[in-house]
């Protein structure tokens, strides 16, 4: 793992916590899902709940990102 890869994998891991910290939340009333925004974690809105879908959706495509950004990153070593 050269350096630009580990530079990544931090960029990447700044960014779980980050949508771990601040997540998308939502409300179900009478079968209507009404979207609640961003918040911190600890302030959640009243009745509503962390829209897990949404949040596990932004992780997969962070991680997609940073596979093909360290894919890109690698160098061959030298022959």
């Amino acid at each position: 793992m050269n350096g630009a890869q580990r530079v990544i994998l931090l960029i990447a891991a700044l960014f779980f916590v980050a949508m771990l910290l601040y997540p998308p939340y939502h409300l179900i009333a009478k079968e209507v899902v009404i979207n609640q925004g961003y918040r911190w974690i600890f302030s959640q809105p009243a009745g509503s709940t962390v829209n897990v879908g949404m949040l596990v959706t932004q992780w997969l495509i962070v991680l997609t990102v940073t596979g093909l950004a360290f894919f890109i990153a690698k160098t061959d070593p030298p022959t």
